[in-house]
């Protein structure tokens, strides 16, 4: 994204995501922004529990970017000692650590790296998130942020 003389560069927490033409959110792999409704659109198709996902700034010298709270409201972990952004849902990672899924109310997958929106199940097969026959990209998750 670029401002006015100087280009920087953000984070989606979807892999392989689309950005969107605002430069501030971004859709998972295989849909479009519909930045008006706030929505990812897969084949002109609404995708039910789908939302844009807001671009996190990546940090700088190969530090990992960790997902910062927007509106100042933070989503308490159950281990109580993390927490991730509104918005985000608190999963338990590879590490038995937490980490943050950018979607509210998410499905955390067995994996414990991927998470799929609410009323979704994680289909590990198709590498995909599954209501009934149609199936879309699932979201990659991001560490939590410690309790200070």
């Amino acid at each position: 994204m670029t401002l006015g003389n100087v280009t920087t560069h953000s984070c989606c927490p979807s892999r392989d995501a689309v950005c969107c033409a605002d430069g501030r959110h971004c859709c998972p792999k295989r849909t479009t922004c519909d930045l008006a409704a706030g929505r990812c659109i897969n084949n002109e198709v609404d995708v039910p529990g789908t939302r844009t996902l807001r671009l996190t700034p990546a940090k700088q010298h190969g530090k990992k970017s960790t997902p910062r709270p927007v509106t100042g409201v933070i989503v308490p972990c159950s281990d109580g000692r993390s927490h991730c952004p509104d918005g985000y849902t608190c999963c338990v990672a590879p590490s038995g650590s937490y980490s943050c899924c950018p979607l509210k109310d998410a499905v955390c997958c067995d994996d414990h790296v991927h998470c799929c929106p609410h009323g979704t199940v994680c289909n590990p097969d198709r590498g995909a998130c599954q209501k009934g026959l149609l199936h879309m990209p699932w979201s990659t998750k991001v560490p939590a942020t410690p309790l200070s």
